[in-house]
């Protein structure tokens, strides 16, 4: 994750709750805030040391009881399935047998509904999902 523009980033990381995200804490411009400790990207950007694929879903609650989740994929040249269980989602208190209403935010659109996880399918290479759960 990173951030630009004089903006601030909180987020929940690998269940660690308030992971700070300060830009310009060296004098300006954009700064990435690194998520997984001891997850080194190779050379190509996005892989793991031993070269696996490792996707990105990012997710915080929102003011009305959902949840916006990014699913991304930094693979270089394939595109992936990426899901996000509902009960990983922070502070919502949700389950495995949750049901929430999803909105694909990019395309503007409801897409259907899902039980304890959602799965955006063939997310693109370096490509991401994002969209908006709500409890139904």
């Amino acid at each position: 994750m990173w951030v630009d523009a004089g903006c601030r980033g909180e987020f929940v990381c690998d269940g660690v709750e308030k992971v700070n995200c300060p830009t310009d804490s060296e004098g300006g411009g954009r700064h990435e805030c690194k998520c997984k400790p001891g997850i080194k990207p190779a050379s190509g950007g996005g892989h793991a040391s031993h070269g696996s694929v490792i996707p990105q879903v990012w997710m915080r609650p929102t003011s009305d009881g959902g949840a916006a989740v990014v699913l991304h994929n930094p693979h270089d040249d394939a595109a992936a399935d990426i899901t996000v269980s509902f009960a990983d989602i922070p502070k919502v208190g949700w389950s495995a047998t949750s049901t929430a209403a999803v909105r694909d935010l990019w395309a503007h659109a409801a897409a259907g509904s899902a039980t304890g996880k959602y799965t955006a399918k063939a997310v693109p290479a370096h490509g991401s999902a994002f969209i908006k759960l709500t409890k139904a």
